[in-house]
């Protein structure tokens, strides 16, 4: 999952008032202290939405986000959405990625200002700089790796949730 993904569509005879009733509805209808585990999670406010899929004992900062817009058509309405990232977990991936860049042009910059002045700069410092900023951006792509990984089904889940509520196929 990468945090842009393509714009989509799906189409629903429902007219935008029914079918935002229904989105939460449903979400309302798993938030029981004893029922089910919750599948399918979020808001729906008036025409806009925002839903998760989640299971039970998973947590995962980096997993697929609905965010979405319903809008009336002659036959019904039609929701266009795109799964992304949280906006926080956006932030902080392009923080973690751009502060370690930081780290290594300006620990490259020093060190040529520094040879090109005479001070000695032994070869160990700037492979430890290269060696830590590698070693930073490859566990960071690991955990976003890895937590993209545990959650490719999840946008999966949504879609069929939403086709199922929306009463429609999905693409």
């Amino acid at each position: 999952m990468i945090p842009f993904s393509p714009i989509r569509t799906l189409d629903s005879p429902l007219p935008v008032a029914e079918a935002a009733a229904r989105l939460d509805e449903g979400l309302r209808g798993r938030r029981k202290l004893l029922g089910p585990p919750r599948v399918v999670r979020g808001r729906v406010h008036d025409d806009r939405l925002w839903l998760v899929a989640g299971r039970r004992g998973v947590a995962n900062a980096w997993r697929p986000v609905l965010r979405g817009r319903l809008a009336g058509t002659e036959g019904g309405s039609r929701l266009v959405y795109r799964f992304g990232w949280n906006p926080l977990v956006e932030v902080f991936t392009a923080l973690w990625f751009g502060a370690l860049v930081l780290f290594l042009v300006v620990g490259l910059i020093r060190t040529a200002i520094g040879a090109a002045s005479g001070v000695p700069t032994g070869a160990h410092d700037l492979l430890a700089l290269i060696g830590v900023t590698v070693g930073m951006m490859a566990l960071g792509a690991a955990i976003v790796g890895g937590a993209t990984w545990v959650g490719r089904t999840e946008a999966r889940t949504v879609t069929t949730w939403l086709a199922e509520r929306l009463e429609t196929n999905t693409e």
